[in-house]
């Protein structure tokens, strides 16, 4: 289990850093505004999944 996390992490890790490097080659300021969008997405998703329920 610990390798199949490690594994999915750096699949997400790697690609997003070349993610962020093609905005900034846009926008300077496109990786905060993208950043802030996903962040956003997982707040919702968070608090629609966890409804009524004790952190």
């Amino acid at each position: 289990m610990v390798g199949l996390y490690y594994a999915m992490r750096n699949g997400l890790v790697v690609p997003a850093g070349l993610i962020g490097g093609l905005l900034w080659q846009r926008a300077p300021h496109l990786p905060l505004e993208a950043g802030c969008l996903v962040s956003a997405v997982g707040a919702i998703v968070f608090l629609a999944t966890t409804r009524g329920e004790r952190w």
